[in-house]
């Protein structure tokens, strides 16, 4: 017998899953191809991956073009997200 936290999870990931499809159809028909589990992440989710305490570094970083242009992407559909790829840059 499943428990309501093993279904309420179930049911997120559901949701989860079908989120993804629909704004990988709305890029696609955009003419965007982003990989947006492996290879792009938003700020947020990179600090996490990297163990980075503050967004703002990443954000200067973009800014002082230690993360290269050709490595951010910015949705303006989704509230000017900004993805970037997911890969260790060097500060300095």
């Amino acid at each position: 017998m499943q428990t309501k936290e093993k279904i309420d999870l179930k049911e997120q990931f559901e949701q989860s899953d079908r989120l993804l499809g629909e704004t990988r159809v709305f890029l696609l028909t955009h003419g965007v191809t982003l990989d947006l589990i492996t290879k792009w992440v938003a700020i947020e989710e990179y600090c996490k991956r990297f163990g980075i305490t503050n967004t703002q570094t990443v954000i200067n970083w973009i800014r002082r073009g230690i993360i290269p242009e050709e490595d951010v992407h910015i949705i303006p559909e989704f509230d000017s997200t900004c993805m970037i790829r997911a890969k260790k840059y060097q500060s300095e």
